[in-house]
C-alpha cells in the first residue's frame, strides 16, 4: 500500500502536490545554494561537532558561540515554589556532569539575552565533578543563611509563565540555554536524568538527583465538540471540563500554560487561517522563499487546571478547513486525501528563536524540542496524536531550508515510548523515525523507491513512504517518512536485544563501547589480510556476512551513487551492525556476530547532481565518483582490490551484479 502511495505521489508531483502551496516553489534554488556550501563539509571535511557535549564552537546561526566540551548544565529550574525548605524562592540548579572540578568564577546567569550579566558568579566559585549548585532567583531578596548556597542569589525571578535562561562564560560563550515553560507549584523543568539531553516536568529535587522524579500528569479531562480532522467550512469549537476545572488554551501554537494563554469562556471560531506565513516569516525571509502564501491548519493547544493548580495533560487539536477546494490534497472521493499528513506543533520560539530555536541553531546535534505529533492517514482520519522529540538530522544538509528531522517517542514526555504500529506495520515496534525531505537534485521521492527495489537483498533497508508535513500549523513540504536505523530498529526487525546491537557509521561508534574497535579489526582484515589464504578467508567469513558486503557494493555501483566509498582511508556513507559477543544466539541467524551493512544516503544515485541524459553511460567501476571529495574510482580502493584477489569473491561479486542488472 505504501509503495502505491509513493507511485501515486510521483504522478501527482509535477501537477498537484507542489502547487499545494507556492510557499515552497522556490525551495530548490535555496536548497541548492545551501548544498553548494554544505558539500564542502562532506567526505572527511564534515563539521566537527563535539560528541560529548553536543555543542559546537561555531555560532550555529545565532549571535553567540557555544562553549565546547562544556560539562556544567542548567539541570533543573523551579519558578513556583511554596516549599518553606527552599524559602519559597524560585531556584536554578546547576550540575557538573564531567569528571573534573570546573571553575565558574565570573560566569554569568540571566533571564535576558540582552543583559547576560544580571548575575555574575563570585571569584573562586567552583563546582565539583558530579556535584550540584543552587542559585536562588529571589529578586534581590537575601536568602536565609540556613539555606544551601545562600550566598548565591539573583536580582531577577523566573516568570511563572516561563522564559529562557542563559548560562555563559565571561567571554560570552554560552554554556547552556534552557527555555522553561509555565509550571504548576512545586514542579520544576529539568533534565530527566542529570546532565542528559531530555527535559521533562519534574517533582522538584533541589540539590539532588532528577532520576525518577518525572511528573505523571492527570489524564485528559477536556472534551471537544469537534475532533481533529478535515472540515468543509468554519465552525464553533466548544470545550468542556468537569466541575472544579478551568480551561486555558492558545491558537498561536504557544504553550497554554504560558503568557499567551486564554481563559476559556466562549466557543472558539475555527476558520481557515491560510495566507502569509506567521511564525516562520522572519526565518524564511531572504531565503529565496515565496512569503505571500502558505496553506495552514487551525491549531488549538489546551490544558485544564484544577482548584489546586494541578494541570492536566495538554491536548493539541488540528483542524483543516476548506481543504477539499485546495489543489493537491483532496482526491474528490469522500474525505480521502492523496498523502498522509503529519503535523508537528510546539511553541514557535522553540523552532525559530535565535536564542535556542532548533532551526537557527542547526549545528547543535543534541538539541531536541518537544512537539505534539499528529498523523492523518489517506482517509483523512486522525490515526494518533502524542508527544515526541525532534532533532535536526544530517551533516551538510543541516543548513538547508527544509530540515531533515529525527523524531523520537519519549516516555518522559507523555508516557509513550513507542509510536503506533500504523507507522510501520512490518516492524515489531517503532521508537523513532526520520522525516527526510529527499529534495536534493529535485528527486523528491526517489530514495524510498531505490530502497524498496533492493529490499530483498542482504543489506538493511528502511521502509518509507511520502507524507505532507505541517510545522506549527504551516505547510512545510513533502517529506519521506523513513524508518530510523538504531539499536531499537535492529531489535524490532532482527530480534536482537537493543543492548546487544553494535552499530558503526562513518567509521564512528554510534553508542556502544567496543563496536568501533571490532569494526576496525574487521576492516584491517579485509584490507591487509592475505585473502587468498583459506584460513584467513575463514576468519573473514566468521566476522562478515560476505553477501551483505557484496550487495552493498553492487547496489551503490548499479545506482551510480557517487557519494560512497569503502576503504581503509575513508568510509563514506558506510554503516554496519552486528550483535555483541554477549548477545550471540545460535537460534537467531542474525545474532551470529557477523557484520552486516546498511543502505542509506542515496542522494548522489542515478542522475544525482549531474542531471544529464548521459549519466547512464558512466562506468561506475572506473570513473571518479560524482562527489569528487571521494577521490578515486571503485576498483582503485585498497579494500576492494584486496577482496578481488579472492577468486571466489570476485565471481560471487560478478554474479550478484548481473542479478541486479537482470532484475
Amino acid at each position: 500500500m505504501k509503495f502505491s502511495i509513493r507511485l501515486l505521489a510521483l504522478l501527482l508531483l509535477c501537477c498537484t502536490l507542489f502547487t499545494a502551496c507556492d510557499f515552497f516553489e522556490t525551495f530548490k534554488d535555496s536548497y541548492d545554494q545551501n548544498e553548494e556550501e554544505g558539500n564542502k563539509t562532506q567526505a572527511g571535511q564534515r563539521e566537527e561537532i563535539d560528541k560529548d557535549s553536543g555543542w559546537n564552537d561555531s555560532t550555529a546561526g545565532g549571535e553567540n558561540s557555544y562553549l565546547k566540551n562544556n560539562t556544567v548544565w542548567i539541570n533543573e529550574v523551579c519558578s513556583k515554589s511554596s516549599n518553606t525548605a527552599t524559602g519559597e524562592f524560585d531556584w536554578i540548579e546547576l550540575y557538573n556532569s564531567g569528571k573534573r572540578t570546573v571553575d565558574i568564577s565570573e560566569w554569568r546567569l540571566s533571564d535576558s539575552k540582552k543583559e547576560p550579566a544580571r548575575y555574575v558568579f563570585p571569584k573562586d566559585t567552583k563546582i565539583g565533578a558530579g556535584e550540584y549548585m543552587l542559585i536562588w532567583a529571589s529578586g534581590g531578596v537575601i536568602p536565609d543563611a540556613s539555606l544551601p548556597f545562600a550566598d548565591y542569589y539573583t536580582s531577577f525571578r523566573i516568570s511563572n509563565d516561563g522564559e529562557t535562561l542563559y548560562l555563559s562564560t565571561p567571554e560570552g560563550l554560552y554554556a547552556d540555554v534552557v527555555t522553561v515553560p509555565g509550571l504548576a507549584k512545586d514542579q520544576s523543568w529539568g533534565r530527566s536524568e542529570d546532565g542528559e539531553d531530555i527535559f521533562a516536568t519534574l517533582n522538584v529535587t533541589p540539590n539532588a538527583r532528577n532520576e525518577g522524579s518525572v511528573v505523571t500528569f492527570a489524564e485528559d479531562v477536556i472534551t471537544f465538540s469537534h475532533e481533529s480532522g478535515f472540515y468543509s467550512k468554519s465552525f464553533s469549537l466548544e470545550m468542556d471540563v468537569p466541575v472544579g476545572y478551568s480551561i486555558y488554551y492558545t491558537t498561536d501554537c504557544s504553550d497554554p500554560k504560558g503568557v499567551n494563554a486564554i481563559y476559556y469562556e466562549d466557543a472558539v471560531e475555527v476558520t481557515d487561517p491560510s495566507g502569509a506565513p506567521t511564525y516562520s516569516y522572519e526565518y524564511f525571509e531572504g531565503r529565496n522563499t515565496n512569503l505571500d502564501y502558505v496553506d495552514k491548519c487551525f491549531i488549538v493547544r489546551a490544558v485544564a487546571v484544577d482548584e489546586d493548580g494541578v494541570y492536566s495533560k495538554e491536548v493539541t487539536k488540528q483542524y483543516f478547513v476548506g481543504y477539499e477546494t485546495k489543489d493537491g490534497y483532496h482526491t474528490g472521493e469522500g474525505n480521502d486525501i492523496y498523502l498522509p499528513i503529519v503535523t508537528l506543533t510546539t511553541d514557535p520560539d522553540e523552532i525559530y528563536s535565535q536564542d535556542n530555536g532548533l532551526f537557527p541553531n542547526y549545528a547543535l546535534e543534541k538539541l531536541e524540542k518537544q512537539v505534539n505529533i499528529s498523523y492523518f492517514d489517506t482517509t483523512g482520519e486522525l490515526v494518533f496524536s502524542q508527544q515526541a522529540g525532534i532533532r535536526i538530522r544530517g551533516s551538510s544538509t543541516r543548513n538547508a531550508v527544509q530540515k531533515n528531522l529525527n523524531v523520537y517517542a519519549r516516555s518522559e514526555y507523555d508516557g509513550n515510548s513507542v509510536f503506533p504500529d500504523e507507522l510501520f506495520p512490518d516492524a515489531a515496534f517503532t521508537k523513532s523515525f526520520v522525516l527526510r525531505s529527499d529534495n536534493r537534485w529535485n528527486l523528491q521521492l526517489g530514495q524510498g523507491i531505490l530502497q524498496d527495489i533492493v529490499a530483498d537483498r542482504a543489506v538493511v533497508t528502511q521502509d518509507s513512504y511520502p507524507v505532507i508535513v505541517f510545522l506549527d500549523g504551516e505547510y512545510y513540504g513533502i517529506y519521506n517518512l523513513y524508518e530510523r536505523v538504531s539499536e531499537d530498529f535492529i531489535e524490532a526487525h532482527y530480534g536482537v536485544d537493543d543492548k546487544d546491537a553494535w552499530i558503526v557509521k562513518f567509521a564512528r561508534e554510534e553508542n556502544t563501547e567496543g563496536a568501533l574497535a571490532d569494526y576496525q579489526e574487521m576492516m584491517n582484515l579485509l584490507t591487509k589480510g592475505d585473502l587468498t589464504n583459506n584460513t584467513t578467508w575463514a576468519q573473514v567469513e566468521a566476522r562478515v556476512d560476505v553477501q551483505s558486503l557484496i550487495d552493498l557494493f553492487c547496489i551503490h555501483l548499479w545506482y551510480d551513487n557517487g557519494d560512497f566509498r569503502f576503504s581503509s582511508g575513508l568510509s563514506q556513507n558506510v554503516s554496519g551492525w552486528r550483535v555483541s559477543p554477549q548477545g550471540i544466539d545460535p537460534s537467531n541467524p542474525y545474532a551470529d556476530g557477523k557484520w552486516r551493512f546498511v543502505l542509506f544516503d542515496l542522494d548522489y544515485a542515478l542522475d544525482g547532481p549531474a542531471q544529464t541524459s548521459q549519466a547512464w553511460l558512466r562506468d561506475t567501476f572506473t570513473v571518479t565518483p560524482k562527489n569528487t571529495a571521494i577521490g578515486s574510482a571503485f576498483l582503485t580502493w585498497d579494500t576492494v582490490q584486496n577482496l578481488m584477489k579472492r577468486g571466489a569473491f570476485a565471481t560471487r561479486f560478478a554474479e550478484t551484479f548481473m542479478e541486479l542488472a537482470d532484475n
